[in-house]
């Protein structure tokens, strides 16, 4: 399967992590403007925490409870569309991580 990340959608491993990252970008500003969490699960400190998993190993110097930063950076890595597959399980640990390319 062919990755694909374009304006109508995305396709492939490399679209699924930039879905990924989007939705945890807007989870985190709902979180940071209204102080409502997107779900049980989705408490700030996990959020941050697979923020920065999301963008292992190029983690930005930002505070824990700077959530408009964590999901300004998330963001900024789809923009920037250097999302590839993570070789060491061990950030997510589950098989198929994707990371940012460095």
């Amino acid at each position: 399967m062919r990755d694909s990340i374009g304006p109508s959608g995305a396709t492939g491993p490399r679209g699924v992590k930039a879905y990924q990252m989007t939705v945890m970008a807007s989870g985190l500003r709902l979180y940071a403007r209204t102080g409502l969490r997107p779900n049980r699960a989705y408490t700030p400190s996990a959020m941050v925490r697979t923020a920065r998993a999301l963008l292992s190993p190029e983690v930005p110097k930002l505070g824990a409870r700077d959530y408009f930063g964590w999901a300004d950076a998330l963001t900024a890595a789809v923009a920037a569309g250097k999302v590839t597959r993570h070789t060491k399980h061990s950030a997510a640990r589950a098989p198929g991580f994707y990371r940012l390319a460095a």
